[in-house]
Parts: C-alpha cells; structure tokens; sequence
C-alpha cells in the first residue's frame, strides 16, 4: 500500500487514491473508524466518493453532486477530517427537515463566504457572498454554492443526522430524475434538429493564438501550438484581434490547471468548473448571471472540446460531444431578432491562481 502523508500530497494527482485507502494514514482510533465506517455507508449507497484533489473527495448522486469528504491538508489543519453535503433539493422537503427537527441543524452549518470570515477564497469572484432564506431564516455572506453545510470532525449523532438528510436529498432526486431522463432526450432532440437548420455566414476563423492581446495584469506562455494563462478573473485574459457579429459559434480546445475555463463575448460569459459541477452564463446583453447544475465538471489538467452556439433561438453548451446546456428566452434573443448586434471580440480568462492552456479557437457567425 502507498503511504500517504503531508508531504506527499501533491502524488495523489497520479494515483488518484480511495479515500477509505488514505484515512488510516491521517487518522486513528474512534475517529478513523467512523469516517471509514461513512464512506462504507456512501459505497453501498451508490454514492462512491471519487478522488478530486488532495484529500479531497467527492460524491455524486444521479449525475450530480451530494457529498464531499476532506482530510487535512496540513498538520495545523482547523479539523481532523470533514463532510460536507450539497442538498441542492432541500427546499422540496423542507417541511421534512422542519419534521425531524433538523433545522438548527441545517442553519447552524451552513457554509458561509470564507472571504468574509477569513480573507481567503472568492476563487469565483463571488465576494461577499449571497444572502438567502432557507427553512424560514435570513442569512448574509454565504457562500455561492449556496446549498453547502460543512460538518467538521463529525460525532455519530451528527453522521446520523447527516444520513437523514441524505436519504431525504436522494429521494428528491431520484423522483425526478425519471422525468429529467425524457425531458433530456427532447431537449438533445431539438438540438441537434437546431444544430441542422444553422448555417455559417462565411468561412470559420481559426484564431492564430499567438495574435491574441493580453488584458490586464496577467502571465501568458507561447509555444509553436498553444498558448497558456495564469490568472485571470475580472477583466483580465487574452482578446482577439478579430471581432465578430453574432449569431455565433465558439469552439474551444482547452485545458485548465485548477479552476474555471472561461469565454467571454459582449456582456455574456460562460464558466465552466472543475469542482461543482455548474455552469456559470451571464447573458450577453444585461450581463444576468445564470446558474446551472449539469451534474458534470471539467477535470483539471484534462484537456476538453467545447462548443458554445450563442444562437437567436437557443444558447447551447457542449463538452467533448455532450449536451451540457441548452437555454431559451435568454434576453439577448430579443436583441438578436429585431436589433443588429454590434461586432465584439471574445476573451478567454481563468480563475485566480489557475493557468489555462489554449490549444485551438474556432469561432464562426452563423444564422
């Protein structure tokens, strides 16, 4: 077996090991046995935690995720060991919760803006977080993966609790991912019925990467095939030369490092993500954020195809061939049928302290 400590860390990224492999090298006694003892539960349970990052885990439940498990990352760590859930649907059971007599449970862990207690984080730009009312009571500062609740160093009563909201979250989701199912397959099927009926206004630009201008404070590397960022967020990435009228059609061969992946055209941006499994669309005219959970993320350092058609009728996102969004009534649509829209560059951006490497970019107008 490998051993597994602080100073090796930085190996899981080729190992990718099983968290119930690790934990015997982080912790002992009462406390290894119930966190090996939860992971057990989430296996038979069909939420396997999957390595993500360094002692980081996480589990997914239809498609979409329900569970994290960390191990510290450093001797000093503020806990032992830690799960935190993401009950996306808890709004759908919340008299349940109430029922049970959760709700303190609930408000008292749910995670808040680590920007505001600490200075750290707002890796989203997302600072100071949002407010939000859940099971009845006002919050401030909250994290934007606002349906978030951290339970560091977990007693059994508390992993007890844990697992009724579990069950309650799975329920919820596997009622509607039977109506989700053939609402997908309609939507691919209109998309692709849409994909048929575009038609190109000219010849695809194949952007010459080493063309591209550099906005604001940020690292950029060249070689003879790619270029690469560091950085980002805000206003900073690299701009083309060329502008473009839309209706259009990005496509993008990329990779990053750590955090989002990230286009930009007008007011609009997509953010594609490595850790929750969400998608990030600001509309190109007022700029509206919009968020959506495919259930799928991007995997650092793998490098991915994406199509982003930002058409009159639909805005649609795919990822090495699969439908991750398709959208209507966005309103840039209005915009785009009865305005002409006003040429624009697009900009490529990451997260902070995350470095993108760009190997192609394609954009072509279309119908």
């Amino acid at each position: 077996m490998i051993e597994h400590s602080f100073q090796t860390l930085h190996l899981q990224k080729d190992t990718k090991p099983k968290v119930a492999d690790v934990i015997p090298f982080f912790l002992d006694g009462d406390t290894a046995k119930r966190a090996l003892d939860f992971v057990a539960y989430m296996r038979s349970h069909k939420m396997p935690p999957a390595w993500a990052s360094a002692n980081f885990w996480k589990a997914t439940y239809t498609g979409k995720v329900i569970c994290w498990v960390n191990l510290p990352k450093a001797a000093d760590s503020e806990y032992k060991w830690q799960i935190t859930l993401d009950l996306r649907e808890i709004d759908k059971y919340a008299d349940a919760v109430v029922s049970a007599g959760l709700q303190d449970f609930i408000w008292d862990n749910i995670k808040q803006c680590r920007h505001v207690l600490y200075g750290t984080c707002n890796h989203h730009n997302c600072a100071p977080g949002v407010a939000l009312t859940r099971l009845g009571r006002k919050f401030e500062h909250i994290c934007h993966n606002q349906y978030a609740y951290e339970f560091p160093d977990p007693d059994d009563a508390t992993i007890a609790s844990i697992k009724t909201l579990l069950a309650l979250e799975r329920d919820v989701r596997d009622k509607a991912s039977k109506g989700n199912a053939q609402l997908r397959a309609e939507l691919e099927k209109k998309h692709e019925i849409t994909l048929k009926a575009l038609a190109p206004r000219g010849n695809p630009v194949e952007v010459d990467l080493s063309t591209m201008i550099v906005q604001g404070d940020i690292e950029v590397f060249h070689d003879d095939s790619s270029i690469a960022i560091r950085s980002g967020g805000g206003d900073n990435g690299i701009v083309t030369v060329e502008t473009f009228t839309g209706p259009i059609k990005v496509d993008l061969r990329a990779q990053t490092s750590r955090h989002d992946i990230r286009i930009h055209y007008h007011n609009g941006s997509i953010m594609l993500g490595t850790i929750y499994g969400k998608i990030y669309l600001h509309d190109l005219i007022s700029g509206l954020r919009h968020e959506f959970t495919p259930g799928r993320w991007i995997k650092a350092g793998e490098v991915v195809d994406i199509e982003w058609i930002i058409g009159e009728e639909i805005m649609s996102v795919k990822v090495n061939g699969n439908l991750w969004k398709l959208g209507e009534y966005y309103y840039y649509t209005h915009d785009f049928k009865e305005t002409s829209q006003a040429p624009a560059p697009l900009r490529l951006s990451t997260g902070p302290e995350s470095t993108v490497t760009v190997e192609s970019l394609r954009v072509t107008e279309i119908t």
